[in-house]
């Protein structure tokens, strides 16, 4: 048999074959501002594309970085996608954009990073998903009405914008943090954010997260601040409202996770007192909301009426709510502090953990507990929280509880080290549940502290005899991150 021999030509040709099969595709960096400059073909800051260059272009793909700098008064409108395991970024970190600022038409996996927003159109979207657009980012915008009344919302999506992370950002005085036109969308992580509602009578109805029709929706460590005054005759305001739609294909909405947050009603004087921290309508599923670790805080001057965790029953017996270690605290509002089940289909709760307590001088009330209970202890309310009772509370649980908050009037709702409360809530409901708010911690994004076993304190934070943690990231999503 003869030797093998290999030339140096087809050597070198076999090491350059390899060598190119293997090398990464190099992405790039295209630079864009309003007008553009110099050449205008993208390659750097100094030879920037025009904004109306970049809408038209074909050349940014997966992998690409295209940089905005100085102020946008146009909307962007991306012509190329990004594709899985390799996103196109938009970096907005250099610019200031004006609503509306960004409309998807059909693009997906994007990650957008936010800069500043100003002025701009009142009434319109910042971001706007106007047709499906799948596996999307956004993060780090921010954005202060110029006037407490304003009109705009920050994103919002219709059928079909599937699989959105929306994290650690910045929205004073909108209508809309995240909004949903109706129809099915699912598979949202809402995450880190500081929404708040403008503060003056308006006609756009102000609810922080109106998800109406969707679907694997998580909303985590945010802080939500619902101040809008309501209208009987227009507008009924929630930090967080979901349900089924008019809209054709619209769903029962089902599978929230709702955690972690800060959840705010600090409504002023001059509304109808139609507001809520929640109005939870024609939800459906074997969990339909898990709902756990939450503070719920009531501010502001007493207006009549209100409503705070208004969940209606769901579509059928089967339907499953977990409501578990959260802190409710109510100042002067709202007057219908809790509602379970508002008699108009069936369900069953589990309520386990939770803590309910107010200001000596409010009436507080609990009314409409029309849910059947599958379990109910180790809650723990106020003595004058009307509508307790031992079969609400639990065996394990108190209708005459004496809180020891570190300090109720300024919101710091972490119990003190001698509270009858530390310790005191079941410690086996469940390791999806056994994370507590760190003592001291802020929001958005609050420091979360891992319960310890047969350690579990009752509310939404944990004083001591846990381990303190940064919050986990989202899981169960899609969206692309690089």
């Amino acid at each position: 048999m003869e030797d093998l021999v290999i030339s140096p030509r087809t050597l070198i040709f076999s090491l350059l074959l390899a060598i190119t099969i293997s090398a990464p595709m190099y992405a790039t960096n295209y630079y864009v501002t309003q007008s553009g400059s110099g050449s205008k073909d993208g390659s750097s800051l100094a030879n920037a594309w025009s904004l109306a260059t970049y809408n038209s272009s074909s050349q940014p793909s997966g992998g690409d970085t295209v940089f905005f700098s100085g102020t946008i008064t146009s909307t962007v409108v991306p012509n190329t996608s990004g594709s899985s395991g390799k996103v196109l970024t938009l970096d907005f970190s250099s610019a200031t954009v004006a609503p509306p600022a960004v409309s998807l038409n059909g693009r997906n996996y994007i990650t957008m990073v936010g800069g500043a927003v100003s002025g701009g159109q009142d009434g319109s979207a910042i971001v706007n998903c106007a047709s499906a657009s799948s596996n999307i980012s956004l993060s780090g915008f921010t954005f202060t009405a110029p006037t407490s009344s304003g009109t705009n919302d920050f994103v919002v999506a219709t059928r079909g914008c599937d699989n959105w992370t929306v994290s650690r950002n910045s929205m004073k005085y909108v209508c809309h943090g995240v909004a949903f036109d109706g129809g099915p969308i699912s598979n949202w992580d809402i995450a880190d954010n500081l929404f708040v509602t403008n503060n003056t009578i308006t006609n756009c109805q102000s609810d922080l997260l109106f998800l109406p029709d969707a679907s694997h929706i998580t909303i985590e460590g945010n802080k939500l601040i619902e101040q809008a005054p309501g209208q009987s005759s227009c507008c009924h305001n929630d930090a967080i409202q979901t349900f089924k739609s008019g809209a054709s294909g619209a769903v029962n909405p089902s599978d929230f996770i709702i955690r972690y947050n800060w959840i705010e009603r600090n409504v002023p004087a001059g509304g109808s007192g139609d507001n809520s921290w929640m109005e939870i309508e024609n939800m459906t599923g074997q969990p339909a909301m898990r709902i756990y670790s939450n503070v719920f805080v009531g501010n502001g001057p007493s207006i009549g009426g209100g409503n705070g965790i208004s969940i209606h029953s769901g579509t059928s017996s089967s339907d499953t709510y977990f409501f578990y270690n959260n802190t409710i605290y109510r100042h002067q509002q709202p007057n219908n502090a809790i509602r379970l089940g508002e008699g108009d289909g069936p369900g069953k709760v589990y309520w386990e953990n939770n803590l309910a307590a107010q200001d000596a001088a409010c009436n507080c009330q609990m009314t409409q507990v029309a849910f059947s209970i599958a379990v109910a202890d180790h809650n723990f309310f106020s003595s004058d929280w009307d509508g307790c009772s031992s079969s609400f509370s639990g065996p394990h649980g108190s209708c005459s509880a004496v809180s020891s908050f570190v300090n109720s009037g300024s919101n710091e709702f972490s119990l003190q080290s001698g509270s009858q409360l530390v310790g005191a809530g079941d410690s086996n409901i469940g390791a999806e549940f056994n994370r507590g708010i760190a003592p001291g911690a802020s929001w958005p994004n609050p420091e979360l502290v891992t319960r310890s076993s047969g350690f579990w304190d009752v509310g939404a934070f944990q004083a001591n005899g846990g381990t303190s943690s940064s919050p986990t990231a989202p899981s169960g999503l899609t969206a692309i991150v690089e």
